[in-house]
């Protein structure tokens, strides 16, 4: 014991913690983010031929009994016009309908009337086609990551983690915001003034195909770009407004509002949640409602101390997520704006690679469906935690 006694006393523990750090800080975070997707893909690839065919499955969601579930509704839906708002309760902005409109001129006739969107998998005309979608999807996101990145390992790496194959199996409308998204993500801060426009017109693109996304332009409100902000609302205006005439107009955008809003308020999973809790409705939601306001307050608290780019597009990304309707395992690709910072510009401290294996996490570990859900909301309460403690801290760049 007297040993041990002297190497605590002259500050061996210390020696060892920074020794550690060292070593773990040696590697940038893209370097651990690649190596850990695949070290996960390959033990779930080993526990596959281990389990068997229901191994495989069981990661998606109803264990892929509703496949590309998303996005053949989606089609169908919008293959019917002006009645997509009106009759089907379409949730999509006019300018994802259009793009799904456009989709539906290249499908079965035969299958878009028969009324049964399930019913894709008898027409390979359908099949064919969704599997050019996706893979055209994949490539461009591939070209894209490895753009940004200079890195062909990562970008492979983000193709293959979980939350991309979720996303492919959902055939989720994210799969082509996402590309604008990180573009802006990329340019916003852009020496080239056209670079900087362009990525303006790529978040409205993005949030006039999913909305939500648009919390990320508070990030130009951090450098006090007051102009640029209000043209992002401007293209996303303009890019709501005029694919809506496909769809009778600007009443569509009424429509799609009170369709989001009946969709948002009869989420389960937090109603699910309150009621383990013992909360009966009413309670809930209050709760739910100042929840949400409290991690919106901290996304503009972000903003008015002017925190690091990672730092907000992280907040902005948590505070989505905490709402029922967008939290899924591949609606987590929302952090990829984030990691991309952080794989930019390294992780310098403790809370940046803390922050970093809370986000990165879910991109490859690929557990079943019925074990997502609760892993994920502890990942964004510790994130959330994290993220506000260090908004206390000077502001590290």
């Amino acid at each position: 014991m007297r040993p041990l006694r002297l190497f605590l006393k002259k500050g061996g523990l210390r020696c060892v913690k920074n020794a550690f750090l060292r070593r773990i800080c040696g590697k940038d975070p893209a370097w651990y983010f690649s190596r850990f997707v695949f070290v996960g893909l390959g033990l779930f690839a080993v526990r596959c031929l281990a389990v068997g065919g229901s191994g495989f499955s069981e990661i998606f969601h109803l264990g892929t009994n509703d496949l590309f579930g998303d996005f053949f509704a989606a089609v169908s839906d919008a293959a019917r016009g002006a009645a997509a708002y009106g009759e089907r309760g379409v949730i999509y902005p006019p300018l994802a309908n259009l793009l799904l409109l456009l989709f539906s001129r290249l499908l079965p006739r035969a299958y878009l009337t028969g009324g049964d969107a399930a019913a894709w998998r008898q027409y390979n005309g359908a099949v064919l086609f969704y599997l050019l979608f996706a893979v055209s999807s994949v490539l461009l996101l591939y070209v894209c990551a490895r753009h940004f990145l200079k890195d062909g390992t990562v970008a492979l790496a983000l193709c293959l983690s979980f939350p991309v194959c979720f996303l492919l199996e959902r055939g989720n409308m994210l799969l082509l915001a996402l590309l604008p998204l990180l573009y802006f993500a990329r340019y916003f801060e852009s020496e080239r003034p056209v670079l900087r426009e362009l990525a303006l017109v790529a978040l409205g693109f993005c949030a006039a195909l999913k909305l939500y996304p648009l919390l990320f332009s508070l990030v130009l409100l951090a450098s006090r770009r007051w102009r640029e902000f209000f043209r992002v609302l401007g293209y996303t205006a303009a890019l709501c407004v005029l694919p809506s005439f496909f769809f009778g107009g600007p009443l569509a955008l009424w429509l799609m509002a009170k369709n989001a809003f009946s969709f948002t308020a009869s989420g389960q999973n937090a109603t699910h949640f309150m009621a383990v809790l013992g909360l009966d409705a009413a309670t809930g939601t209050l709760l739910l409602c100042g929840f949400y306001f409290l991690v919106l307050c901290a996304v503009l608290l972000a903003v008015i101390l002017r925190a690091p780019t990672w730092q907000i597009f992280a907040l902005c990304a948590t505070s989505l997520l905490c709402f029922s309707s967008i939290f899924s395992a591949y609606n987590w690709l929302l952090f990829l704006p984030a990691l991309f910072a952080l794989f930019e510009g390294k992780c310098k401290n403790g809370v940046q690679w803390c922050c970093f294996w809370l986000m990165s996490a879910p991109f490859y570990v690929y557990l079943p469906k019925p074990w997502q859900d609760k892993p994920l909301i502890l990942l964004l309460a510790l994130l959330f935690a994290m993220l506000l403690l260090s908004l206390r801290k000077k502001p590290l760049t």
